[in-house]
């Protein structure tokens, strides 16, 4: 199975370990011949994945052929969780660009977590760098791609306009020139590889929509979302190649496309990718109400317990405020001669006051109580934690776990 572009983006003396470091003096000339050492294509994908990764709280070694390595990658699980939901956090549509990002008054965080990829709160918005293996036509073709028996492979085959130039033999400059490839397609059984591959698409998908100016692009550099070996022009003939992919069913245009066709684009990616933007606190309502993650819901927002306080504290101080302003105007109004004896007024006087002095102590009360809980329950969770983990990293010692 081919890959989705043709261009080798990343330039091979950054990118291929058959080539030596460039670091060497010039000046110093070897007497002996270097023998070529063949590489295979593991080898190639495994300079481009990083040092490391956590698989259950452990420190494991990537390799080329690990699946569930790259499940962690690309899979959004967790949003994935409330597809069905999702038209309540974001809207349908492609990301904006960096750039307006910065108008948004959002500043770019980065984040290796893929199903963080796109969701932004008050001030940020949270994007995982593009990986070097997504860059490399050999990932896609070896790793991830399909084999011609897979159960989830469909006849229907997609198809790639190029443009190409052939001025001897008298043809239009512009030669609409298809170029067909097989994609595996979504049936009723899908292997693991199709799944990560339209999660990978539409990985890549997205930044064809954050990275579309030359602004984009710096940005994109500046805050190391892009590897810094992938230049401009390489990167506009990458989303060229990404973008003109259409279904066989629609025939090529001898005309330059005016644009693409989204039903066409949208069946090559996860069903996460549909959407663009996600709103934090909006996942959070879902995971607490929907999931029944009340505590911690989709992220953290309380990483101390004073933060909660604060936070909770914050809005009882502006209701006090208010309560103050409603006392004094009901004290300004008793002492009127037309509301001095006004029955209704009394009686809603007397009660705002009993409230305005229940209310508040009521308040801090629950606040207590939501700290108890949080306590209590991030107390049990880390002992059992623990406990479990001594298992793991000490079985040979006792530490009284039972």
């Amino acid at each position: 199975m081919q890959a989705p572009f043709k261009i080798q983006v990343l330039e091979a003396s950054r990118q291929d370990p058959k080539i030596e470091s460039s670091s060497q003096d010039p000046k110093i000339e070897s007497p002996v011949e270097i023998p070529k050492i063949e590489y295979s294509v593991e080898d190639c994908i495994r300079t481009c994945l990083p040092s490391s990764y956590r698989r259950n709280d452990n420190i494991e070694l990537p390799h080329p052929r690990d699946l569930d390595f790259f499940r962690q990658e690309l899979d959004p699980a967790r949003i994935t969780a409330v597809l069905d939901w999702l038209w309540v956090v974001g809207r349908p549509m492609p990301p904006r660009p960096l750039h307006h990002q910065l108008i948004l008054g959002r500043e770019i965080f980065i984040t290796e977590m893929v199903d963080m990829h796109l969701v932004w709160t008050t001030g940020r918005i949270f994007l995982k760098p593009v990986p070097r293996y997504l860059l490399d036509r050999t990932f896609w073709e070896s790793m991830i791609g399909c084999p011609p028996d897979c159960c989830c492979q469909k006849t229907t085959p997609l198809v790639r306009t190029l443009s190409t130039h052939d001025d001897s033999a008298g043809k239009s400059p512009s030669t609409s020139v298809t170029q067909q490839f097989q994609q595996g397609q979504q049936s009723a059984t899908e292997c693991e590889s199709s799944s990560l591959r339209k999660h990978a698409f539409g990985f890549l998908f997205s930044y064809s929509s954050l990275i579309q100016y030359e602004s984009d692009y710096d940005l994109a550099v500046e805050k190391k979302l892009l590897p810094s070996n992938v230049s401009w022009q390489g990167w506009r003939t990458l989303v060229s190649e990404l973008l003109s992919v259409k279904l066989h069913s629609q025939p090529p245009s001898p005309s330059p496309p005016t644009s693409t066709d989204p039903s066409a684009i949208y069946s090559l990616m996860s069903d996460r990718y549909l959407y663009g933007e996600l709103r934090l606190s909006r996942l959070n309502k879902l995971y607490r109400i929907i999931l029944g993650q009340p505590l911690r819901g989709y992220m953290a927002g309380w990483t101390q317990y004073r933060n909660l306080f604060h936070e909770n504290f914050e809005w009882l101080a502006s209701a006090t405020v208010y309560i103050a302003i409603v006392l004094g105007a009901m004290q300004v109004g008793l002492a009127t001669d037309k509301l001095i004896d006004h029955t209704a007024f009394q009686a809603a006087s007397y009660g705002f006051t009993v409230f305005s002095i229940l209310g508040p102590l009521a308040a801090m009360a629950l606040i207590l109580v939501l700290f108890l809980v949080f306590f209590f329950a991030n107390w049990m969770a880390t002992r059992r934690y623990w406990m479990t983990r001594m298992r793991l990293v000490r079985p040979g010692l006792g530490h009284g776990v039972q």
